[in-house]
């Protein structure tokens, strides 16, 4: 019975230090189905993390005091691990390592030495032109689905960020390499959120098509980059994924 009470003590513990973290809750809207609570059991632990209920239409994902776990949250950000910073043109902190880990955790069936290409261009890539690779890569995690795309664009494309893609009969710009793709996403990222430069040779064919500097950070992305309402949002959560 005392080893009870501890244990529910220190789930208690948990859930009050996450809460006050965190504000309450983490509230995600309706399109952002595939982070279900189903999702969450899959990919992340062998239980559920979070509970979901529906309030005013939205589904608000809150953490559950039952299943929660202590061991989860001391490896979280909770005690002043780094978080992500939503600036573009910053430096990102994350390792190959940790890139290719994440997107292998999230997609199975990837190739690992592909992973760890991808993960390393990202990098390079970034660094190049100022432009902060965690949030390029999650931004590819997201266009693509994790590589496992099934949407407009096709993996041979070497497309990464749905460059030009628009409709069923036009699945967007297609480039020689991995390399060359990843290049053309991170300089399209730098229009965005820059006025500088550009360090290399342009390669992407709608750099000319956006407002140099329009979005210095990943909020202003939505209604810009996508016209998802949710798309930034999209990309923070991932973010936080990546950081936790």
């Amino acid at each position: 019975m005392r080893r009870s009470s501890l244990f529910l003590k220190k789930k208690m513990f948990s859930v009050l230090i996450f809460l006050l973290v965190s504000n309450g809750s983490l509230t995600l809207s309706n399109s952002l189905e595939k982070f279900s609570l189903i999702e969450e059991k899959k990919l992340n632990f062998d239980i559920p993390l979070f509970i979901q209920v529906k309030e005013n239409n939205l589904k608000t994902f809150c953490v559950n005091p039952y299943f929660f776990k202590s061991d989860v949250l001391i490896s979280s950000n909770s005690f002043g691990l780094s978080r992500p910073s939503y600036n573009i043109m910053t430096n990102g902190i994350k390792t190959a390592v940790q890139l290719t880990n994440f997107l292998v955790y999230n997609n199975s069936n990837i190739d690992i030495d592909q992973a760890k290409i991808l993960s390393k261009l990202y990098i390079e890539e970034s660094e190049i032109e100022g432009v902060n690779h965690d949030i390029a890569f999650i931004q590819m995690c997201l266009e693509t689905g994790f590589c496992k795309y099934g949407g407009l664009v096709n993996p041979d494309q070497n497309n990464f960020c749905g460059l030009g893609a628009t409709d069923k009969d036009n699945s967007g710009e297609r480039f020689s390499s991995k390399r060359l793709g990843i290049r053309a996403h991170i300089q399209h990222l730098k229009a965005y959120a820059s006025t500088k430069k550009i360090n290399l040779k342009l390669i992407d064919k709608r750099f000319r098509f956006v407002k140099r500097g329009i979005a210095p950070a990943v909020q202003d992305l939505t209604g810009r980059w996508a016209s998802d309402p949710d798309y930034d949002k999209k990309i923070k959560y991932l973010l936080s994924r990546l950081y936790s």
